[in-house]
């Protein structure tokens, strides 16, 4: 998680939403240690970040900011990336590499996009697909 508090420092979103099983700064020392090692450059106390225990409550959340709401996942009906442009503003969710995003993020996702995978792994790492997606969104958003 180190990697994509420093890539949203870089990009300078507006804040990180942490949910689930994720590791984040507190939550135990090794975690918290892990995380500083690979985010560098104070990448902890200039990203605005916050943990939701579960992602209904992000949900919630995102509903009340009138996010829309784009998860990245391998699903039959998901739209090709970089193709797919969402709409402004947004939540980009990622889900655990294994595990993939929770069905009822998906059921409530305005949109869903897919990665193209085309070797043996079926899975990206999220730091990676993260970096991918918000560069391009950067990108698209014109800023």
């Amino acid at each position: 998680m180190g990697l994509v508090f420093r890539l949203c420092d870089c990009i300078n979103v507006k804040a990180l939403w942490l949910s689930g099983i994720t590791p984040y700064p507190g939550i135990s020392i090794h975690a918290t240690n892990q995380i500083e090692k690979t985010a560098v450059g104070g990448s902890l106390e200039t990203v605005p970040w916050r943990f939701f225990p579960s992602t209904s409550e992000a949900l919630d959340e995102s509903r009340r900011l009138e996010l829309s709401v784009v998860a990245y996942e391998q699903t039959e009906d998901a739209s090709p990336w970089p193709l797919h442009t969402p709409p402004f503003p947004l939540l980009a969710v990622f889900g655990h590499e294994r595990r993939g995003v929770e069905d009822g993020v998906l059921a409530a996702a305005s949109h869903i996009v897919e990665l193209p995978v085309r070797g043996i792994t079926n899975s990206i790492n999220v730091a990676l697909c993260a970096s991918a997606v918000l560069y391009s969104l950067l990108h698209k958003s014109g800023i």
